[in-house]
């Protein structure tokens, strides 16, 4: 089992924020998340999840008239913003995800099971996401 510590960090101690320290994520660090976060269980391995990092002023600006009103002055001020969404074609890679059966005939050619499964996996992928960056010590 997980020391107390570690439990305190990743659940019992774990909450939303809405402010950052003055401190840059290194792309280690992001790295680091990716790879605890990658192999997190999504149905029959699907792993739709992708992710796109952006930290500069530049790109901030281009995302910030996308964002509610609510979440602009967190977003500009964090160090690093991650956009977690889903790709659409996920399923053309479980040949080699989920291989002992044909697993890309489920999704293929049926968008509302596409879009369904997308949306679920990549939403627990995020949340494996928050856990994975608390694990490297970033809220």
């Amino acid at each position: 089992m997980l020391d107390q510590n570690s439990l305190d960090t990743l659940f019992i101690n774990a909450r939303s924020h809405n402010g950052w320290l003055d401190q840059d994520v290194s792309d280690e660090q992001i790295h680091q998340i990716y790879e605890l976060m990658k192999f997190g269980p999504t149905a029959a391995n699907n792993c739709p999840v992708r992710i796109t990092f952006i930290k500069s002023d530049a790109a901030k600006q281009k995302l910030k008239t996308h964002l509610d009103e609510g979440n602009v002055e967190k977003s500009m001020s964090a160090p690093v913003v991650a956009i977690i969404s889903y790709d659409i074609e996920f399923y053309e890679k479980l040949e080699f995800l989920f291989p002992h059966t044909d697993a890309k005939s489920w999704y293929a050619g049926n968008p509302e099971k596409i879009k369904s499964a997308g949306e679920m996996n990549a939403t627990l992928q995020g949340a494996y996401f928050m856990l994975a960056a608390r694990a490297v010590g970033l809220d």
